[in-house]
């Protein structure tokens, strides 16, 4: 990586944990380690679990999978062997943002922030080390972060600008094609969904900022998102509510049962007008959109709100996403295009389904084809992997508690508090985990835990 200069940044952390034989835990507790801040630690699920670090702290931004991709063209996700770690960051960089680091004096500072959010010292554990500190999976990548904030660039969400910006801001020798290369690997990986299914309601704008033409883009793009499912009833099943001065159930989660008939059912959806009424779209959600789901634990509701404008008609977006939030446990992605988009609005819609709203909002430009093909990536990955998820992280934040049946790929959202000041136990055997609280409180930070049992 070519040499890099001083900036600043935050770090706020969901720490990823693996489960197969034995249950690995967060530096946070003594009781293991975490891999991402493991000397050495390579390999998919690390450069992910890292990634995922990052990008969910919100401090950063969005950096749309470019961490992913460098590192795996920079190193192999660590495998072919070199200094400055995963990201390969060069001893100058290293240098120099350690030094901006010691020495920074507004607060929060960056050590107090590393040090409460993701339970590490920067002075303590990484400086001693010097450059061998890039070593550690986390090390490296938050200073790629650090100094991209530092220059004041952004991380574009299309691949061949971000072949493009890696050659110009981060390895002046790499080479372009290969960057987009690998991420089309990555991407053909993605889209493999390893999940038994989901059931997925599209709330989609149709007001008259919209219009026909833009709404034929909004059509493919669910069409693309869905592509990645298996459509069966007992699998994927996909509903669609539009919205514009009021809201309608175009087709509901029982309609069409093969992805053929559910996409010349989306082709044929009717553009209306209107105005922009995103509260009546989310009340229809709650109301409406999951009539005749599964309502089963392992089957996650996922919606996925595209909107081009900000709320002009009808009930309070924040009302509706709080009794949305309140009734049901649904992840919601938010998707703003255009100008005309409230952004803080898309963060109140995506909350009404997680607490962290920056991983499950978009914002891009406009209809314009090569965004929405990055985009539809990035949403389709991020449905694909929450689905994952057990999906009842908010009962966890309300329980001490918690019963869980397990199948391969499934997740568990748990709290916990860091640094750590209660014990989580667990037992788990081929069916099921049940974890809780030594003290029986509840624990109010989110933790993810991935569990792959053989």
């Amino acid at each position: 990586m070519a040499r890099l200069g001083q900036g600043s940044a935050l770090a706020l952390v969901f720490l990823v944990l693996f489960c197969s034989a034995t249950v690995v835990f967060s530096q946070c507790n003594t009781q293991g380690v975490d891999r991402t801040l493991e000397d050495g630690a390579d390999g998919d699920d690390v450069v992910k679990a890292t990634a995922d670090k990052i990008r969910d702290s919100g401090i950063f931004g969005d950096d749309h999978d470019f961490l992913r991709r460098m590192a795996k063209v920079e190193s192999d996700n660590g495998r072919d062997v070199g200094l400055g770690g995963i990201w390969r960051v060069d001893s100058g960089t290293f240098k120099d943002m350690d030094e901006f680091i010691l020495s920074q004096q507004e607060t929060p500072t960056l050590q107090s922030q590393f040090e409460e959010h993701f339970c590490f010292s920067w002075s303590a554990n990484v400086t001693p080390r010097k450059y061998s500190a890039m070593d550690v999976p986390l090390y490296s990548a938050l200073t790629v972060m650090v100094y991209l904030s530092s220059i004041g660039q952004s991380i574009p969400q299309d691949t061949e600008d971000q072949a493009d910006f890696w050659t110009k801001h981060l390895n002046r020798n790499g080479v372009e094609q290969e960057f987009i290369s690998i991420s089309k690997s990555l991407r053909d990986a993605d889209r493999e969904c390893r999940i038994k299914g989901v059931d997925m309601v599209f709330v989609m704008d149709e007001s008259g900022s919209v219009r026909a033409s833009n709404f034929e883009k909004m059509k493919q793009l669910a069409i693309d998102i869905t592509d990645s499912f298996e459509i069966k009833p007992d699998r994927t099943r996909v509903a669609w509510i539009s919205f514009a001065t009021s809201a309608r159930v175009v087709f509901n989660l029982t309609a069409y049962s093969t992805k053929d008939t559910l996409h010349d059912a989306i082709r044929g959806i009717i553009y209306g007008s209107g105005n922009t009424a995103i509260g009546r779209g989310l009340e229809t959600l709650r109301t409406e959109g999951f009539v005749g789901g599964r309502n089963s634990f392992d089957t996650p509701e996922v919606a996925i709100v595209v909107t081009d404008g900000q709320t002009n008609a009808g009930i309070n977006t924040s009302t509706a996403a709080g009794n949305l939030r309140e009734e049901r446990n649904v992840n919601v992605f938010a998707v703003g295009v255009g100008t005309g988009v409230n952004t803080a609005e898309l963060a109140i819609i995506a909350s009404a389904g997680i607490e962290n709203t920056q991983d499950h909002t978009q914002h891009i430009d406009g209809f314009i084809n090569n965004q929405l093909n990055t985009l539809q990536q990035l949403i389709r990955a991020r449905t694909c992997f929450d689905a994952m998820f057990s999906n009842h992280d908010q009962s966890f934040e309300r329980l001490n508690a918690a019963k869980v049946k397990i199948s391969q790929g499934v997740t568990v959202h748990v709290a916990v508090e860091c640094p750590w000041e209660d014990s989580l136990s667990m037992h788990v055997d081929a069916q099921e985990i049940l974890f809780s609280t030594s003290h029986g409180r509840v624990i109010p930070t989110a933790l993810t835990m991935k569990l792959s049992l053989p």
